[in-house]
């Protein structure tokens, strides 16, 4: 039996589609591509992505059995933690952070889309593995 505290980093990303020009029916017509803004430039097409990333802890319990000299049976049950930090949009090379005017709700307007994700990798984990030792 053993105690096994672990720290490291945690990044994950979420496939949000890509950009697509929003119809605008209005006085002035249909808005063209590509966007520019102060962050940068989008084009149609770019790939749009939330990336969270923090720090993650895990305190586990270990166990190991040896069945053989070179054979045995591996064990671990603990909790794991994660302290992530605000979430970022990044589409094609542009970087926005979550709040940012140019994220707008697709109807035309330029209301903001009040994205305000919450993310949390943390809950039990159960791990059990054949060991060999050569």
């Amino acid at each position: 039996m053993g105690f096994a505290p672990k720290l490291g980093y945690v990044k994950t990303s979420i496939d949000l589609g890509e950009v697509r020009m929003i119809q605008h029916y209005g006085g002035s017509g249909n808005y063209v591509a590509p966007v520019i803004l102060r962050e940068g430039t989008f084009h149609v097409g770019d790939d749009i992505s939330a990336d969270l990333s923090g720090f993650g802890l895990q305190l586990a319990l270990t166990s190991s059995y040896q069945l053989t000299d070179s054979l045995g049976i591996g064990a671990q049950m603990g909790y794991t933690l994660s302290f992530l930090e605000d979430m970022e949009v990044v589409a094609g090379e542009v970087t926005l952070e979550s709040n940012s005017p140019a994220l707008v709700k697709p109807d035309g307007g330029n209301t903001q889309a009040g994205i305000d994700p919450e993310a949390d990798v943390s809950g039990l984990f159960f791990f059990m593995g054949l060991e060999w030792a050569f």
